[in-house]
């Protein structure tokens, strides 16, 4: 989705956002790896974690553990906030206004592993199917091609109850 806005949204700011530095690194590689030689880029800085594509815009990914004032979507841009569970309460206070300049869309991205915190909030009110709030549920898809039934076997044996259903089966 990410790359998908930023091709077709001119001039588009999006930020994604991980608990961690090291999970924003590692997607930010991910992504550099799909786009660098494609002739859509027109800069990638890997210190900065920073993108920046011919059409004007840019993704910026950050994580929950760096400085994360100042920033917003713009033009269509949106707000990706993976493994959403692990962000820290306060945390939502700074990146929520992220998207106020435009209104741009969120997409928050996780299990639901505790009964707490905002994600649990925001997981609740797409449950309860409040306006503006939709829930995507991975055990409503076939994930087979990335999960065979041999190994959800397997990770059934190694993993507690808790952890296989939230983590293998998605629930």
């Amino acid at each position: 989705i990410l790359l998908y806005v930023a091709l077709n949204c001119k001039k588009s700011v999006s930020i994604y956002i991980s608990p961690t530095n090291d999970s924003s690194r590692k997607f930010f590689n991910d992504i550099k790896r799909m786009v660098e030689n494609s002739g859509l880029t027109t800069k990638i800085n890997e210190s900065l974690l920073v993108i920046e594509f011919i059409t004007g815009s840019s993704i910026f990914f950050r994580s929950a553990e760096s400085k994360l004032r100042g920033y917003s979507c713009r033009n269509n841009g949106i707000l990706v906030v993976d493994e959403a569970q692990f962000v820290p309460d306060d945390i939502w206070e700074i990146i929520l206004p992220f998207t106020n300049v435009d209104n741009s869309k969120k997409i928050i991205i996780s299990t639901p592993k505790f009964k707490k915190g905002q994600f649990w909030k925001f997981y609740s009110m797409a449950l309860a199917g409040e306006d503006g709030y939709h829930l995507i549920s991975t055990a409503d898809y076939d994930t087979s091609m990335f999960l065979n039934d041999k190994l959800k076997e397997e990770y059934k044996k190694m993993l507690s109850p808790q952890a296989y259903k939230s983590e293998i089966l998605g629930e």
